[in-house]
């Protein structure tokens, strides 16, 4: 009688631990999309990656677009929140549609993380970026959504 006892407490106790434990929860696929008005143009890609670095703690999105110009973030230290372009938690660029080596780098402006969470990345941005020779491009009215990967 007393063996029993104690493989029921065992058994209630082993119950407790099992259901205290959290799952984590599966991943959720959203469809990948980024737009934004730059150049004088709107422009929408499904062509988007982001991928967070553990060793270095950043997150870098980057969309190609099908007429050959490309935009780059960089966000230190993210979380869902606003960085600010003119200081170095947010390097971003984009890169000229006709030429490709053409960089604009923003000096201000912010991207807005909305969602930082079980794989998924949502948020707005604006920017006023600026080339070599001065020439200023504003990006404006940017929305993007995608999965993201941790390395």
């Amino acid at each position: 009688m007393k063996r029993i006892k104690i493989l029921l407490i065992i058994g209630v106790a082993g119950i407790l631990a099992l259901s205290g434990c959290k799952k984590k929860e599966p991943p959720v696929s959203v469809p990948t999309t980024l737009t934004m008005t730059a150049f004088g143009q709107n422009e929408t890609t499904a062509s988007v990656k982001a991928v967070y670095n553990q060793s270095f703690n950043t997150l870098s999105i980057t969309a190609a677009f099908y007429d050959g110009g490309r935009l780059s973030m960089l966000v230190t230290d993210p979380k869902a929140g606003t960085f600010d372009a003119s200081t170095s938690s947010l390097v971003a660029s984009v890169y000229g549609k006709y030429n490709v080596n053409d960089k604009f780098v923003a000096y201000a402006g912010t991207l807005n993380i909305t969602t930082y969470a079980n794989t998924v990345l949502a948020g707005n941005f604006s920017f006023t970026t600026k080339d070599l020779e001065g020439e200023v491009i504003q990006v404006t009215g940017g929305t993007f959504e995608t999965n993201f990967t941790t390395q």
